[in-house]
């Protein structure tokens, strides 16, 4: 459902979180009742929580020359300069507003097209968490992009998946499972794919169907952390909590991810409690 990449995608403990939150029609095959889509956003959004003065001081002296230049090639550059920092503060609706006024100014230009279809699809990861109608301004936002890359590059299966992941806060969220489904029939070794499939599996409580995703994304990529963390989840579901231990304590041992390590150290906890009694 989201990738990863989720993670903001893919954050292993948003991702986690999110399982429980996620309508379990997307997995029943039953109709979702239709939403209009929310009004699209014109400016940054106001941020409730706080950024750190290293980050908020070159962000503000950057968007003061953004706003008050005038050539748009300097322009361009301010707001390249302001995404980046964004991102780096995970501020990621902030984030796609800049990348969607570069590919504004550069409409045929593709690299700016996938940075801005990249920045949407992040920001609909993070907030489909927290807020389900901008999280659905966000997945239409990058869908608008991916569709114009695939113009360009009809097999890209990463992109593909991509898109295939937005539809699941769309009005038809079953046609994102089915796509998905395809893009493993094509190149069945595909992370996104996988990965996403994986959750799919997990929210629908079909943790061995989840198990054997993350098994074979672990095999086509032994360093890929989210899946081992959610692996494990789908182990202790299972009931097979030894196995689940080993595969925490391998990301521990093995993830340099500090917040990966947490929710392996968070969910390691909670097994040892089970065990124990």
């Amino acid at each position: 459902m989201r990738p990863s990449q989720i993670i903001l995608l893919f954050v292993a403990v948003f991702i986690i979180a999110a399982l429980t939150q996620l309508p379990k029609a997307l997995v029943d095959n039953q109709e979702k009742t239709p939403q209009k889509p929310a009004p699209e956003a014109q400016t940054p959004t106001k941020h409730a929580r706080q950024m750190p003065p290293a980050l908020r001081l070159p962000i503000d002296a950057l968007k003061k020359q953004w706003e008050n230049e005038e050539i748009i090639a300097k322009k361009t550059i301010f707001a390249d300069s302001i995404a980046k920092l964004y991102k780096k503060a995970n501020f990621y609706d902030s984030t796609a507003f800049f990348r969607d006024w570069i590919a504004s100014q550069d409409p045929e230009q593709e690299q700016a097209w996938l940075a801005a279809g990249d920045a949407y699809y992040e920001a609909f990861n993070f907030y489909g968490i927290i807020d389900e109608t901008q999280a659905r301004l966000f997945a239409e936002k990058a869908r608008q992009y991916f569709d114009k890359i695939l113009k360009v590059r009809p097999n890209d299966l990463d992109i593909q998946a991509k898109k295939a992941v937005t539809l699941v806060l769309s009005e038809n969220p079953m046609q994102g499972i089915q796509q998905l489904r395809g893009i493993l029939e094509k190149n069945p070794d595909n992370e996104l794919a996988l990965l996403n499939l994986g959750l799919f599996a997990m929210q629908s409580n079909q943790f061995d169907k989840a198990a054997e995703r993350f098994e074979k994304l672990i095999s086509v990529n032994p360093q890929q952390g989210e899946a081992k963390i959610l692996l494990g989840q789908s182990y202790e579901r299972l009931g097979q909590k030894d196995k689940a231990i080993r595969i925490l304590q391998e990301v521990l041992q093995t993830e340099k991810d500090s917040l990966l390590r947490a929710a392996a150290s968070d969910l390691l906890q909670q097994l040892n409690g089970l065990t124990k009694k």
